[in-house]
């Protein structure tokens, strides 16, 4: 997108951290295209201050995780002709940077409602796309998430003609498959960690959605010791029946009851090397629209 608007394409993304800040926050990255497909170093999107975009976090009582941009998507959001920013964060919500024009945006953020309230996910890791995914005339916001799926927050304006957004609470668009590990002959499904964009891939005139996603893959290697396999099997199943199933549980624990505990896990996991085959992977998924 031409975010500058110096006729030439441009790239920007969200970070999760940034090393030359003291606190945990995401920077917004930029390249400036400078002509025939090629671009400028990476660098800072800065505000109209002068300093790096940084989500402001309010009055969270945990900054942090409102503060890492999943993604940032640019829109006109309030109808003035001027590029704005809506980016998703790790706490499932979403902030808005009014955009001056140029590629300058407001420093200060403010967060995107629904219904009265801040619009969140129920999940983490926001991802905002906008598409007219009802065919109403008017852009909705659409979202994966870390669980997985597609999630739909209706825009409600009654005016299409006009650049408004007037969002519902988010609706599920797409299941979310939940957390699963698949064996070696498996068929795949959608997994977690859900990330989209919106197309006529087709051109048959209907939206449709492209999803990636992250899946694991689990299976016994071949040529195991099957009674050694039995064993560990046996053994695993009986540490975590009485291993402490929360951060509190175990924080209740004498330290040395806790380092038993890792030491003991540890093992386990080493040992689950020999016989388990694990590998993560991901894959693109589209679904047309109808």
């Amino acid at each position: 997108m031409d975010v500058n608007e110096d006729g030439m394409l441009d790239i920007i993304s969200g970070s999760y951290a940034d090393d030359d800040l003291e606190e945990i926050a995401g920077t917004f990255q930029v390249l400036w295209g400078s002509g025939n497909g090629a671009f400028k170093p990476t660098e800072r999107l800065k505000g109209d201050n002068g300093e790096p975009l940084v989500i402001d976090p309010g009055k969270a009582k945990d900054p942090d995780g409102f503060k890492i941009c999943t993604r940032p998507t640019l829109i006109d959001w309030d109808g003035d002709g001027k590029l704005d920013i809506v980016s998703g964060n790790f706490e499932g919500t979403f902030a808005l940077f009014k955009g001056k024009g140029k590629g300058v945006f407001e420093s200060k953020s403010s967060w995107i409602r629904a219904e009265g309230k801040m619009l969140k996910l129920s999940e983490w890791n926001s991802d905002p796309v906008f598409a007219d995914i009802d065919s109403d005339g008017d852009l909705d916001l659409l979202s994966g998430s870390d669980g997985g799926g597609v999630f739909w927050a209706e825009n409600k304006t009654e005016d299409a003609k006009v650049t408004k957004f007037e969002l519902s609470s988010f609706k599920t668009l797409i299941e979310p498959n939940g957390y699963f590990l698949l064996g070696k002959n498996d068929e795949a499904k959608p997994g977690l960690n859900t990330r989209i964009w919106v197309d006529d891939l087709n051109g048959d005139g209907k939206t449709d959605i492209l999803l990636g996603d992250t899946v694991e893959f689990e299976w016994v290697k071949e040529g195991i010791d099957k009674e050694a396999y039995a064993a560990w099997e046996k053994e695993i199943d009986a540490f975590y029946e009485s291993a402490p199933e929360t951060d509190e549980e175990l924080a209740a624990l004498s330290k040395t009851q806790q380092e038993e505990f890792r030491r003991k896990q540890k093992e386990l996991w080493e040992q689950e090397k020999l016989f388990i085959h694990t590998a993560s992977s991901g894959h693109v998924w589209v679904y047309y629209g109808k």
